[in-house]
């Protein structure tokens, strides 16, 4: 039987008008497919689930349900992994003929609620519009899984692999954050227009320092103080830096003229009008700092080339239309395939997407 459904956190709500049902349930296996026993009210089942489809938005699965007895469901429990979890069903009518399961946990999860909204088709859960009493949707978040939730002592543990899910990233660039979803597909990417929705509030990065990793590393720690100890916080910065003009426009790259990027190029290329092709030397570095509580790391490559004696190419952005490779060739004119085999910015990404998986196992 395929289960398309969405999962919330909810806000507190007056429950004692509504029905509920007694669930005690753990797991013989954790991970896709996970197998489950369960007494739900008077009735005892053993439960097969396989993950078909999780998107941004969505979770599909199969599920199979057998009948067992008291009996069996008792000597199976003892050979669970994990907790056994505790938690009441209600049951909440919605609109369009929908229904809420709202859990609340005890024990161990005491004060965890969420809801669930079960759908018949996908297209019925691209028009589902959430109650004022639902929170944030953790439907993708693997972390409020009820198999996640038996591997857990208490709350606190959940908070941190939450945490841990999630990446605040110091930018509103749309190129970048799209690139940060791409790569960190089993994270949580939240932009600066996101965090400042999400707490109400303006937050405002500097970059003033002299060389990359400081700049990435200031504008990590400045949005890491103003969004508390919680969040992991990321910041970067990059340019290119041209031997011939002292290493200009370096640190400035993204600021050094209000111009569009194609206009700031040709005014390098007049720059370097008169210098010879051997003396026309850059570097593409990239520097990405981390910051989470006592934890700050730095990612950082760098790509040596030559400034091209004008702009070709029509596959890239910001100055690679005229940062020229060893093959002759600019970072515009490679595909986007070649262009990710030796991106400085690309590297450090994954770098510490590895680095952030080790510390969300």
């Amino acid at each position: 039987m395929k289960e398309i459904e969405k999962k919330f956190l909810v806000k507190d709500i007056d429950l004692t008008k509504y029905k509920y049902i007694d669930i005690t349930q753990a797991y013989l296996n954790t991970t896709n497919p996970t197998i489950r026993v369960r007494k739900y009210g008077n009735d005892y089942f053993l439960t097969y689930k396989r993950k078909i489809k999780t998107d941004k938005n969505l979770k599909i699965h199969d599920e199979y349900e057998l009948p067992i007895t008291e009996n069996v469901f008792n000597k199976l429990l003892k050979k669970t992994e994990g907790n056994i979890i505790n938690k009441r069903r209600y049951i909440i009518d919605l609109d369009n003929n929908l229904k809420a399961e709202l859990d609340v946990y005890f024990d161990n999860l005491e004060g965890l609620k969420t809801v669930e909204v079960e759908f018949k088709t996908e297209k019925d859960s691209l028009f589902f519009k959430k109650p004022d009493w639902f929170l944030e949707d953790v439907t993708t978040n693997k972390n409020y899984t009820n198999s996640s939730l038996a591997m857990l002592n208490n709350l606190k543990d959940l908070k941190e692999k939450d945490m841990l899910g999630k990446i605040l990233i110091a930018t509103s660039n749309k190129g970048k954050i799209k690139e940060f979803e791409e790569i960190f597909k089993d994270f949580e990417i939240l932009s600066l227009k996101d965090i400042e929705k999400l707490l109400n509030k303006k937050i405002n990065i500097d970059e003033n320092k002299n060389t990359f990793k400081e700049n990435a590393l200031e504008k990590a720690r400045g949005l890491y103080n103003q969004v508390g100890e919680d969040y992991i916080c990321i910041a970067d910065d990059s340019g290119i830096s041209i031997d011939a003009l002292d290493g200009f426009p370096g640190v400035h790259t993204a600021r050094w003229m209000d111009a569009d990027d194609h206009t700031k190029n040709l005014c390098l290329l007049e720059k370097l009008k008169d210098i010879k092709k051997e003396d026309r030397k850059c570097h593409y570095t990239t520097v990405i700092a981390l910051k989470y509580r006592n934890i700050e790391k730095i990612f950082e490559y760098t790509l040596d080339g030559i400034v091209s004696t004008n702009t070709r190419g029509d596959n890239g952005f910001g100055f690679d239309e005229i940062f020229e490779l060893k093959n002759g060739k600019t970072l515009a004119e490679i595909s986007i395939d070649e262009k990710n085999k030796i991106s400085p910015r690309k590297k450090d990404l994954d770098q510490l997407r590895e680095y952030l998986k080790t510390k969300n196992t």
